[in-house]
């Protein structure tokens, strides 16, 4: 909020990606003013437990895409640490492509390389922080315009199967990209920005 009256925008139109969705959930909420628009990229819904993702996984995912995860969950190379420049708390995102990506092969290493912080914060974060967050409740107190959007193939952190569910916020529209994952910006950026921008020239 101090970033935007610092360079004189009236109205923003805040964006958030994983986690950071969240956070322009509750930034829209709190400063209801500021905001135009709300989009939310790869939402994670972290009230369904681990073991219910990973059971959407194996009923839906190829028989191809499970065994590339089997492979890359028992490469040594890709355990915990073993990658160079990656924190630890961050190496299953790499191993773990095939539930995260539409390509189960997508390396997302150079997403992550160079990039410092404290990793006990993340842990924090996702562990105590984010299953707090009042999820619906959060939306239906939203009062402008909100995109949800999702990758088709994001089994990990926001499964298909759940997204019925923003039916109960009448102003959220949900966005699916077909040949895309977690992160449908950097997966497939033309689809993405057309589609984005087509919803916010209506709305």
């Amino acid at each position: 909020e101090l970033m935007r009256k610092a360079i004189g925008m009236d109205k923003v139109i805040i964006i958030g990606q994983g986690g950071h969705a969240y956070l322009a959930m509750i930034y829209a909420t709190k400063y209801p003013d500021s905001v135009s628009h709300v989009v939310m990229i790869g939402m994670p819904w972290l009230e369904e437990p681990r073991a219910v993702r990973d059971q959407t996984f194996e009923t839906e995912a190829s028989a191809e895409r499970k065994a590339i995860l089997a492979a890359n969950r028992a490469n040594k190379n890709l355990q915990d640490g073993a990658i160079k420049g990656i924190l630890p708390e961050i190496t299953w995102f790499v191993r773990d492509a095939p539930q995260i990506f539409y390509d189960p092969h997508y390396n997302a290493t150079p997403l992550w390389k160079g990039i410092e912080y404290d990793g006990r914060f993340l842990v924090h974060l996702w562990q105590c922080t984010f299953p707090q967050i009042d999820v619906f409740g959060g939306l239906q107190k939203v009062k402008v315009p909100v995109a949800v959007i999702a990758g088709f193939y994001d089994f990990d952190a926001s499964p298909r199967k759940y997204w019925d569910r923003l039916k109960e916020i009448c102003n959220a529209k949900l966005i699916y990209l077909e040949d895309a994952g977690h992160v449908p910006h950097v997966e497939q950026p033309k689809e993405f920005d057309k589609r984005l921008l087509t919803w916010l020239k209506k709305h």
